[in-house]
């Protein structure tokens, strides 16, 4: 990979940058100090965490020669989002002034694919409705190095509108709510037609990506995360400071198994954290491709319909979906709440394998009942009126700590250091 920026930086090669004057302010050390922590209880602002610095620092991504600063609206008019299939290597796209939207609906992505529809008739849907991928990028040739800083990502399809519905059509929603085996339905799924509207980075093997500063409201996935199809395939994308916001599916669809590491995001209203289900199912997880969560805020919400669901049916996804060799997940410091009506048997469970870490995960269950899930080492569940009030608090400190207004106000600057540089 020559002439790629080293995803490591040692201390002496960061404070050096920063006596440069390319950051302004230094940032002192690589792992939070003693001060730092009691700088946190106290409930001051502590140094600049380091893990907002991996991959490289947002302020070093922002100088490289090989930039692009796209502007503006892509609404899809034109038959596709922002697209770009073959990179160059070590490419940011600073997307900090810069919208996408889609409608992300199946019946209008496939409009003739099945006898009826809401796209069929009277007329055809048009580019914008049909637009299932805002942002895709690397998808012809994968990418190396790259970096999307900013961009705010928007569907405009009902959220009234069902899993299924969304998913694989109306028609076969249709069949469902009318009463037919939702397996025999699912039969008449015409050439896998299906609904993945997401933004999207694939990822060159062996190589690292960032997004910092994203955020995504009503897409179907929160952000996608590929490469060459194959889940043994190195490489790491790191995901920090960004904001998913009433995801259909998952929030982070991660089914090629790349390492992963999120921090300091907000999940917010999303049907499934993460998923890591490949098409490969043999051999057992690779212990290089861990999936890291920190110091995030998650909150799972049920909603209309769900995978084989009548559309009157209201369901939830997991917090992780996975398979037997899904990568091991290490949570630390982060709070997910959820209301239950799980669309699966086994519900919310956390894996509990040799690999797999819980430090500081708090479980607030606003569903019914007990709260139905396992409790692995690390993880404490709370429950009524107190889980309410420590998910609603964890949501309005993260959004005050990042600069958020609403969705259409952020301020970037904080976005992306929420306690600076």
């Amino acid at each position: 990979m020559s002439g790629v920026e080293t995803g490591a930086i040692g201390r002496r090669l960061f404070l050096s940058r920063v006596g440069r004057g390319l950051f302004g302010v230094a940032v002192l050390g690589l792992t939070m100090c003693r001060s730092d922590v009691e700088a946190l209880d106290a409930g001051d602002e502590p140094a600049a965490d380091p893990r907002y610095l991996l991959g490289l620092p947002t302020p070093v991504l922002l100088t490289r020669a090989n930039l692009t600063a796209p502007t503006g609206i892509d609404d899809g008019s034109d038959g596709d989002g922002y697209w770009e299939p073959s990179p160059s290597a070590s490419r940011t796209w600073d997307m900090r002034d810069f919208s996408a939207s889609g409608h992300f609906d199946c019946d209008a992505t496939d409009p003739d694919l099945y006898p009826t529809g809401r796209y069929n008739s009277p007329a055809a849907p048009t580019n914008h409705q049909k637009n299932s991928r805002p942002i895709r990028l690397g998808y012809a040739t994968p990418a190396i190095a790259p970096a999307i800083i900013g961009a705010k990502v928007t569907g405009d399809q009902s959220t009234a509108l069902g899993w299924t519905d969304l998913k694989h059509g109306s028609y076969i929603q249709g069949l469902i709510d009318e009463g037919m085996d939702p397996d025999r339905a699912y039969d008449e799924i015409i050439g896998n037609a299906n609904m993945d509207g997401d933004p999207r980075l694939y990822l060159a093997s062996g190589s690292w990506g960032v997004v910092d500063g994203i955020r995504c409201n009503n897409t179907w996935d929160g952000f996608g995360i590929y490469g060459n199809g194959s889940r043994t395939a190195g490489g790491t994308v790191y995901i920090r400071n960004s904001w998913f916001w009433k995801n259909r599916d998952d929030a982070i669809e991660n089914d090629e198994q790349r390492q992963l590491h999120l921090f300091d995001c907000l999940f917010e209203d999303a049907h499934s954290l993460l998923s890591t289900r490949a098409n490969d199912e043999t051999g057992s997880p690779v212990a290089e491709n861990t999936q890291t969560v920190e110091d995030c805020v998650v909150k799972l919400a049920s909603g209309p319909g769900g995978h084989k669901q009548r559309s009157d049916v209201s369901t939830s996804g997991y917090i992780y979906k996975m398979q037997a060799n899904s990568p091991y997940l290490v949570m630390r410091n982060t709070i997910i709440s959820m209301v239950g009506d799980f669309n699966y048997a086994d519900g919310p469970m956390l894996p509990e394998r040799s690999g797999d870490l819980y430090e500081n995960v708090t479980i607030c269950w606003l569903g019914t009942g007990v709260y139905p899930g396992n409790t692995p080492s690390g993880v404490t569940v709370s429950t009524g009126a107190t889980a309410q009030t420590l998910i609603d608090d964890a949501i309005a400190r993260w959004k005050e700590r990042h600069g958020v207004t609403d969705f259409d106000t952020v301020d970037m600057t904080r976005m992306l250091a929420p306690y600076g540089f």
